[in-house]
């Protein structure tokens, strides 16, 4: 079975707190604070519900906070369990850096099939996070 979403959106804002980090000369330079996933999203662009487990007509929603001494690029890639892509996007940290966060979500107009998934989160090239989470009925 293939599943194919629509990566529907991203979005910048200040966030904040402690991750996967890159070093270079002992100096820490990229990092990802949290990586949370939802049903629906607040003003500010944090998660409003957290969950790890979503109903096959949901609206899948993920926030990654970053900080950064500069600008840099995250990346995420939605799978299914069996490794198929179901979405991905990229979303440009500005050159000022400091602490983001970037938004982004998912929808499947006929539904997401039930299972396991995975969201993976680069910084750059790096893989920064993995945040698993289930679709089910009921």
């Amino acid at each position: 079975m293939v599943v194919r979403g629509l990566v529907i959106g991203s979005i910048l804002l200040a966030g904040a707190a402690c991750g996967s980090k890159t070093r270079v000369a002992g100096t820490e330079t990229k990092k990802v604070n949290a990586i949370e996933l939802g049903r629906s999203i607040n003003a500010d662009h944090s998660i409003k519900d957290k969950s790890d487990t979503f109903q096959p007509s949901d609206t899948i929603y993920a926030a990654v906070e970053t900080e950064t001494l500069g600008s840099a690029t995250v990346r995420i890639r939605w799978s299914f369990e069996d490794g198929q892509l179901a979405g991905e996007a990229t979303q440009p940290i500005p050159s000022s850096g400091g602490e983001i966060r970037s938004a982004f979500h998912i929808f499947k107009p006929d539904g997401w099939p039930e299972g396991k998934y995975r969201l993976e989160v680069t910084l750059d090239s790096t893989v920064a996070g993995i945040k698993e989470f289930r679709v089910k009925k009921g």
